[in-house]
């Protein structure tokens, strides 16, 4: 969808795109990162937009950042 502007479930090209925010508190499209072993020492968030069909409401989610792309196979692999 984020590629090809069209929702794959029902082809419809109404899709918004809904950014990655992040409220305070924590929550919002993030991806909070805690390294193991370290209490209460956390990582900067990967930060996860949406992009969601106006028609069907399927929704898919996508870590535009490249940097935060590489975070993620460095802690979990790929």
């Amino acid at each position: 969808m984020k590629n090809s502007g069209k929702c794959s479930k029902c082809q419809s090209n109404g899709i918004m795109h809904v950014p990655a925010l992040r409220q305070l508190y924590g929550g919002g499209n993030i991806i909070e990162l805690r390294p193991s072993g370290k209490w209460l020492s956390w990582e900067a968030p990967v930060m996860v937009s949406r992009y969601v069909c106006d028609k069907c409401g399927f929704c898919e989610e996508w870590i535009d950042n490249a940097g935060d792309i590489a975070k993620l196979k460095k802690l979990f692999g790929g």
